[in-house]
């Protein structure tokens, strides 16, 4: 028993000089141009600060005196090797990196000197990479006049990125029948390509069905909503020599920016939307209702926890079964928290502007049949019907059937007499149509009742930041919270929206930003599916 208790203290010791060690690690920043050649790795700072946002460029800071070499350097242009210079950020298994916006210098009210170097998230290449109607093909020519693809929304996000990654890196070549499959990439030589983008198979992808189309907008445009739809977080990483190979077999340069579209959802299983502190987080799945603009949860009695959760060296969270609670204690990690709530608006959302599709046309047709008719046999005129026709037109057109207002009675009952009354849904012109019904529901989305929270936690106390393998829970992930202020026992889970790291003198700590979910289901995925076909067929001349 004994030898027990001395391999269990052990372990214990191990586990403890690991936490400490971490928690003592700086990060290291360094400084490249545009070639990925090191400049200098940055020492001395004064502050220094880096953020991921969700499916968006983040930002990072650094300090510096203004004698210090590095500072001297970024603040002559001339002394530049490119006129492009990156920073990145590595820390606990995190890579953070990004292209210098700008620096300048700031004199504070003490009389010091500060250079301040300015870098966006390298997630802005994405805003900066154009998705062409056909990316095989010159810009002289361009058919057909649109990017149209449709399959699973992972699958057809990867594909976009791939195919127009590849324009940029190399030749025209043909496209594999599954580009996901990495078997099927034979002769592709990535080896000098500035971007990629892991993998995704077309079989494996279990998220909802989605329509990808674009004539020349940018990539984040083109792929930012499907994203938000089906709570995909898409990530980028530098790979630079000593890493593992982001994608096997297919020798990246030094310096290659690989994106990974990650689906974070869990939505198509039971999965977790709140609970108690003492009764656990609890399990139902989403449900449309009140003819699809409202949502309802069926709770589940029982959900099986994942087996990786099981697992000694598993680090991570799984969407489906969030286990990390961030909640303020003496005994906890979290310093400070902002907990901010916003009751729902209208209840009555109106939309429309042209009447259903074939009811002008009935009417049209009706009035030139009609007097057509009546002046054939009165008149011996037949062209009667089509004169009354141009003068009713402008009485009849887009009257009957072209507004639509419906009500959110659940608001009603909740609000009490005196609620919010109506909303202008802008966004279809057209009431009566699937268009019509998810602009109703955006509508509706946009005026819900939201939950935001804004919390400053040590790392490591008890839970790491980091991606998978090297944190507990990382941007976009599925968390618990539970801030001063809520109800005792009550818990919310939101995905991560937000992270920011500051090291500065008298802190080193992660502001967390934890927003409402704006995953969407049922109708509403046929709905929106249908508007991006149309708006994507409309592009290729076919509707």
């Amino acid at each position: 028993m004994s030898k027990l208790d001395d391999v269990y203290a052990k372990v214990q010791d191990s586990i403890r000089e690991l936490e400490e060690s971490n928690l003592r690690e700086e990060a290291l920043i360094r400084l490249w141009d545009g070639d990925w050649k090191l400049l200098s790795v940055i020492q001395g700072d004064y502050e220094h600060s880096f953020s991921f946002e969700k499916n968006d460029a983040g930002n990072a800071t650094v300090q510096l005196p203004v004698d210090h070499s590095v500072a001297q350097l970024v603040m002559d242009p001339d002394k530049w090797p490119t006129k492009s210079l990156y920073l990145t950020f590595d820390l606990n298994g995190i890579r953070w990196s990004g292209r210098v916006e700008n620096t300048r210098v700031d004199i504070s009210y003490q009389g010091d000197r500060i250079v301040e170097i300015n870098a966006v998230h390298d997630y802005q290449k994405l805003k900066e990479l154009l998705v062409w109607p056909n990316p095989f093909l010159p810009a002289e020519v361009q058919f057909p006049k649109a990017w149209f693809l449709f399959g699973p929304a992972r699958w057809a996000v990867f594909v976009t990125l791939f195919v127009n990654m590849h324009r940029k890196g190399t030749s025209a070549w043909m496209l594999p029948d599954d580009p996901g499959d990495v078997r099927q990439w034979v002769d592709l030589d990535m080896s000098n390509w500035s971007m990629a983008v892991k993998p995704v198979r077309f079989g494996d992808d279990t998220s909802p069905t989605s329509v990808v189309s674009s004539r020349f907008k940018n990539a984040h445009e083109t792929i930012h909503d499907i994203c938000e739809d089906a709570n995909l977080v898409v990530t980028c990483r530098r790979y630079l020599e000593g890493d593992p190979d982001p994608i096997p077999g297919k020798n990246l340069r030094h310096g290659c920016l690989v994106f990974e579209v990650e689906d974070k959802g869990g939505y198509t299983q039971p999965t977790a939307f709140g609970g108690s502190r003492w009764l656990g987080l609890k399990r139902g799945i989403k449900r449309i209702t009140q003819g699809g603009l409202s949502e309802g949860i069926d709770y589940v009695s029982r959900v099986n926890q994942p087996s990786d959760y099981y697992k000694g060296d598993f680090w991570g969270t799984n969407p489906e079964a969030p286990w990390v609670v961030l909640e303020d204690g003496d005994y906890t990690g979290v310093n400070s928290s902002e907990f901010e709530y916003t009751p729902p608006g209208p209840a009555q959302f109106v939309t429309g502007g042209q009447s259903a599709l074939g009811v002008n046309e009935a009417i049209k047709a009706s009035i030139i049949g009609v007097g057509g008719l009546l002046g054939s046999l009165f008149m011996g005129q037949s062209q009667l019907g089509s004169v009354a026709d141009a003068l009713l037109e402008p009485l009849y057109s887009d009257v009957f059937f072209a507004f639509k207002a419906e009500k959110d009675r659940k608001r009603i009952a909740e609000q009490g007499w005196d609620y919010p009354y109506e909303y202008w849904a802008d966004g279809s012109d057209r009431a009566y149509s699937l268009a019509g019904l998810v602009t109703m529901r955006r509508a509706r989305l946009n005026t819900i009742e939201k939950f935001s929270v804004k919390v400053e936690m040590e790392n490591g106390a008890p839970y790491w930041v980091g991606p998978p393998g090297h944190g507990d829970f990382f941007i976009g992930d599925r968390v618990a919270v539970h801030c001063p202020g809520m109800s005792e026992d009550k818990l919310m889970v939101e995905n991560v929206e937000k992270l920011e790291y500051t090291r500065s003198d008298n802190k080193k700590e992660w502001d967390i930003e934890i927003g409402k979910s704006k995953f969407t289901t049922g109708l509403e995925y046929l709905s929106q599916r249908f508007q991006n076909t149309t708006e994507g067929l409309k592009e290729i001349g076919v509707w």
